[in-house]
């Protein structure tokens, strides 16, 4: 979650925030505690029947400041730049897209800047304790316990 002022930068405006991308799971802190940095990794849980969430715009300090946080998606899967899904591409939408977006003429509603990029450290788990790698961009995400491979209905995506 990018664009947060410093007083922005605490469990409660994550946790905010993660339930607005999703279902909040927890936020990382580093060593002292703190969620200070140049961004708030938040981990959530995602319907992936809903289209993804672009951000959102939270009320930040005494002053009711409102600003907009943009949300990044780690370990993100194919999803589609036109309604926001996870599971298929613009290529085989099922809603109707302008001629203009499929010609290249009027940009889609998502798009790769929707991703995040890997850390280099992975996220600590506060219940655990264990850190869980963060997986690369183009895939490796972890959908509700449920194997895709199985043929399975996945219906949640943790990132």
């Amino acid at each position: 979650m990018f664009n947060l002022p410093l007083q922005g930068m605490s469990k409660a405006v994550a946790k905010l925030l993660g339930n607005q991308a999703g279902r909040f799971v927890e936020v990382e802190k580093d060593d002292n505690g703190s969620c200070l940095g140049r961004f708030l990794n938040v981990r959530v849980i995602v319907d992936i029947n809903k289209p993804l969430r672009r951000g959102a715009k939270v009320r930040i300090g005494s002053g009711g400041h409102t600003i907009w946080v943009d949300f990044r998606y780690v370990r993100l899967p194919d999803f589609c730049f036109w309604c926001g899904k996870i599971g298929h591409t613009m290529a085989d939408c099922f809603e109707e897209i302008p001629d203009k977006v499929r010609r290249g003429k009027q940009e889609p509603n998502y798009g790769a800047w929707l991703r995040g990029w890997t850390m280099d450290k992975p996220f600590k788990s506060m219940k655990s304790g264990r850190s869980h790698a963060i997986g690369s961009t183009c895939g490796g995400s972890h959908f509700g316990g449920t194997s895709t491979a199985s043929g399975s209905r996945v219906t949640q995506m943790l990132t």
